[in-house]
């Protein structure tokens, strides 16, 4: 038996890491690293002897917007977020801001897009204070690969009398998987192209994605020369998590310069990463 002190350091570490790999065993041990050391959390698959390493990541999600909880009733009101990702939840929170006389009315539920129910908060009568701001950390989603989908926060107030609204809430996950990866953005066919003045331009925008990224993708454009085109449209936009392409139309006005203009066209995911494509055109008479 061998026996590894929880003292020992990166090298120490790495080197035991190296070993396992080596020797095909399908137990890794991670330990706490000294002061110092990187906290970057990481995620471990053993797959017979290739070890794969994904970071965490913390996406953060939020609702805004006032709606209010009707009085004693048992459906109450539900307010959602959309996330674009399937992925496996090491821990959430659930941020929530509702202002309600006598805060012991209320009971609140989360939901998961697959239909796994969190009890955040339940009723009280012997609760008499106002509101409820507070940030609350279930449990039952803890290693759960939840698809994508919305979440569904369900407010009740099932006492008569007090009245309130939810004024907003935020759902925080640290998760591993759906959305790690990048992508990139590609001209269908020869680029630059020649098009003549008073003619439609019809093409497609590919988007390429690598690792496990499904993100959709928002298609914007700038143009470096005024009235070279005209009527843009791309469908479909946001290109779906699924979709691999968006087909761009748009038209040469009579007008247009003569010579080259650039479009270009950026695709934005959920997270706010942006990449670019640059489509020249070489504009004809």
């Amino acid at each position: 038996m061998t026996i590894v002190s929880k003292s020992f350091r990166r090298g120490v570490f790495a080197l035991i890491v190296t070993l396992l790999g080596i020797f095909g065993t399908q137990t890794a041990m991670a330990q706490e690293l000294g002061q110092g050391e990187s906290q970057e959390s990481i995620a471990i698959d053993q797959n017979q002897d290739n070890l794969t390493v994904q970071p965490n990541e913390i996406l953060t999600y939020q609702y805004l917007g006032t709606r209010f909880i009707p009085d004693n009733n048992p459906t109450g009101v539900t307010t959602s977020i959309n996330v674009p990702n399937r992925l496996t939840i090491n821990s959430l929170s659930v941020a929530v801001t509702i202002f309600h006389t006598y805060r012991g009315d209320i009971q609140i539920d989360l939901v998961s897009p697959n239909g796994i129910t969190a009890r955040l908060k339940d009723t009280n009568p012997n609760d008499s204070a106002d509101n409820v701001i507070a940030t609350f950390t279930p449990t039952v989603f803890n290693g759960l690969t939840i698809p994508a989908g919305n979440w569904n926060l369900i407010v009740r107030d099932l006492s008569p009398n007090d009245t309130g609204s939810i004024r907003d809430w935020t759902l925080t996950l640290n998760a591993t998987g759906g959305a790690n990866g990048d992508f990139t953005l590609s001209i269908t066919g020869a680029n630059p192209q020649s098009v003549r003045r008073g003619y439609n331009y019809i093409n497609s925008i590919k988007v390429n994605r690598t690792g496990s990224f499904i993100d959709p993708i928002s298609l914007t454009y700038t143009v470096d020369k005024a009235g070279a085109i005209s009527n843009v449209n791309a469908s479909p936009n946001p290109i779906p998590g699924t979709g691999s392409k968006s087909d761009v139309f748009f038209y040469i006005p009579v007008t247009a310069p003569t010579g080259t203009a650039r479009v270009t066209f950026i695709g934005t995911d959920t997270r706010g990463r942006q990449r670019t494509v640059v489509l020249t055109l070489s504009i004809l008479q």
